[in-house]
C-alpha cells in the first residue's frame, strides 16, 4: 500500500515552518477563519495592494470592477453561501470594498502556480506546491497549514493562503490527497470568468474545496470529476492509498 505524504514545497522561499491552525467546520461560516484573518491582517492588506496595482494595469480588471454592483448582497446571492460568508467576513474585518476581496479570490486564475507529484523508492506518494507565482515573497507571508475538524474529528488538512477561500493542496489522512496544477491555454478574459461564476460555474480552487468537504474516497473523487464543470482549464493530481491509485484529471 502507498502511504500518503503531503510535502508542501516552495520555490524561492525560505524561512521557518508555517503556522498551523485548527478550523472548526461546525462553526458558522463567517467566524471559522476570524483568528487566522486577524493574525494575517497585514499580509492580506498587502495582497489587496497588489490586486489594486494589477487592476490599475489591466483594462479587463477595470471593466470587471466597474460592472460589479455596489451592493454586496447582489453578489452574495449568486455565490455559494459558505463561500460568500467567508468573503464577507474578510472585507468586513479589513473595512474595505468587497470588490477587491472578491477579485483576490481569483488570484490563482490570474497568476496560477504549479503542483508536483512524485513516487519515492518506498512507494510513498509525495505531493507538493511550488510557489511560482509572480509575487513569491508576498504569497509566502500568507501561508499556513489548516487542520479542518468536523464533529470533533479531523476531516482534512490543507496548505492555505490567508484571506483566500479556495483550496490548492490537501489531504484526507489514509484516504486520498489532491493538488491543483495550472494548465495554460484559457481563451477567457477575466470579465467572462466572473460572469460565469455568477452563473454557477466554480473556479478550480472552489472545486477542490468541495472535493475535500464532500469526498469520501478515491473512487468518489474520480466519479465527481466525470461531469463536473470547472471555470478554467486545470489539472487535478489525485493520489489514493492503494497500489496504482494515482491519476491526473484534466478539466476544461
Amino acid at each position: 500500500n502507498f502511504l500518503i505524504l503531503l510535502a508542501f514545497l516552495l520555490l524561492e522561499v525560505t524561512g521557518s515552518d508555517f503556522p498551523e491552525y485548527v478550523i472548526d467546520l461546525d462553526k458558522e461560516e463567517g467566524t471559522r477563519f476570524a483568528q487566522i484573518n486577524e493574525a494575517f491582517k497585514a499580509s492580506i492588506n498587502a495582497t489587496l495592494d497588489m490586486v489594486r496595482s494589477e487592476i490599475a494595469k489591466s483594462e479587463d480588471l477595470k471593466s470587471v470592477m466597474s460592472q460589479l454592483p455596489d451592493s454586496p448582497a447582489l453578489i452574495g446571492a449568486a455565490l455559494p453561501s459558505d463561500i460568500w460568508k467567508e468573503i464577507e467576513s474578510i472585507y468586513t474585518m479589513l473595512n474595505t470594498s468587497y470588490k477587491e476581496v472578491l477579485l483576490t479570490q481569483f488570484v490563482y486564475d490570474l497568476f496560477a502556480c504549479t503542483g508536483v507529484v512524485a513516487k519515492q523508492a518506498d512507494g510513498t506518494i509525495v505531493q507538493g506546491r511550488i510557489l511560482d507565482y509572480g509575487y513569491p515573497e508576498l504569497f509566502s507571508k500568507l501561508l499556513y497549514v489548516g487542520w479542518y475538524y468536523k464533529k470533533g474529528k479531523l476531516a482534512y488538512k490543507c496548505i492555505n493562503f490567508a484571506g483566500y477561500v479556495g483550496r490548492l493542496t490537501c489531504m484526507k489522512e489514509g484516504v486520498f490527497s489532491i493538488a491543483l496544477n495550472s494548465r495554460s491555454g484559457t481563451n477567457q478574459n477575466f470579465s467572462q470568468m466572473v460572469e460565469k461564476v455568477l452563473n454557477g460555474f466554480q473556479p478550480p480552487t472552489w472545486v477542490l474545496r468541495e472535493v475535500m468537504q464532500e469526498g469520501v474516497d478515491y473512487n468518489w473523487v474520480l466519479n465527481y470529476f466525470r461531469n463536473k464543470k470547472v471555470l478554467t482549464r486545470a489539472y487535478f493530481i489525485l493520489s489514493g492509498v492503494k497500489a496504482n491509485e494515482g491519476v491526473i484529471i484534466s478539466k476544461g
